[in-house]
């Protein structure tokens, strides 16, 4: 597994940054930050996916019909294939894979190997909700937050993704928005996308390097639900194949070990401006 020592260009705006990565690459295995235990996995080397853990995604988004028979398991992954096919009055079908049970506060992370089709839209991400048909009312006037730890819209050139934050009641308004170009195709290899989700700070990962932590006091807080996912976005797209994802990795960390961890990023965000500078390993 190849991680990469990351040395950030940063252009400094309000919740907003663009960041261009010069990249060395260095024969390493990314793991999760220091105090963090494994809780949960799904490594995908079954036969077919655990429909104790996971439901599939469903219906219309974007220019797609995503279908539960576009997701496979096959040599230790999940593979989503995208297609050009005429279903339920959509040119394009993709699929996905949500968690069942939610999560709260941790460290997440996700193996996969990207699609460089035009106009598919690959993400892991993060609901309130646990599926586009979960109509629970109880939504309609709850403080929702939506964590995307990356976005990859194949439009674009393929050395680029975004990662950000969403709360989307009572105001939308992204608590971050950043994109990210590297010097090299991210379709070429697997790339190591992960989150660290805490009552105060949020952390993005990039094949084990920290790139920015995110103030998240002021924000809704709740339980997650967990989606890799690929849809179509436009309606010309180019299906070439399929997303592969290698696995899915929770990780928890005792209160007392929390206590100790946030004091270092908390001083950080209490003394600078976001965006805030990576503080491990830069």
């Amino acid at each position: 597994m190849k991680e990469y020592l990351l040395l950030p260009l940063r252009e400094m705006r309000p919740f907003y940054t663009i960041v261009c990565l010069l990249v060395f690459q260095i024969q390493v295995n990314a793991q999760a930050p220091v105090g963090y235990k494994l809780s949960w996995s799904d490594e995908f080397n079954a036969t077919s996916l655990d429909t104790t853990m996971w439901k599939y995604r469903v219906g219309v988004s974007g220019t797609s019909y995503q279908r539960s028979e576009n997701v496979t398991l096959e040599d230790g992954k999940v593979m989503i294939n995208l297609k050009k096919e005429t279903y339920k009055n959509q040119s394009y079908t993709g699929g996905g894979i949500i968690t069942k049970r939610p999560k709260k506060y941790g460290y997440y992370e996700t193996r996969v190997k990207l699609d460089g089709g035009y106009g598919w839209h690959e993400a892991f991400w993060t609901s309130w909700m646990s599926g586009f048909d979960d109509k629970n009312p109880a939504y309609k006037n709850m403080d929702r937050l939506e964590i995307d730890c990356f976005e990859h819209y194949a439009e674009y050139a393929n050395n680029y993704f975004t990662y950000g934050a969403i709360q989307w009641w009572p105001i939308k308004k992204n608590a971050n928005r950043d994109f990210v170009t590297v010097n090299y195709d991210l379709t070429a290899g697997y790339q190591v996308f992960g989150f660290e989700y805490t009552p105060d700070y949020l952390n993005y990962y990039f094949n084990g390097k920290l790139l920015k932590t995110v103030d998240v006091r002021k924000l809704a807080k709740h339980d997650l639900y967990l989606w890799l996912s690929c849809i179509a976005k436009k309606p010309d797209a180019t299906a070439s194949g399929a997303v592969f994802f290698d696995y899915l990795r929770c990780y928890e960390m005792s209160d007392a070990a929390y206590k100790l961890r946030k004091k270092k990023f908390i001083d950080q965000l209490d003394s600078l401006k976001l965006p805030v500078k990576s503080l491990e390993g830069m």
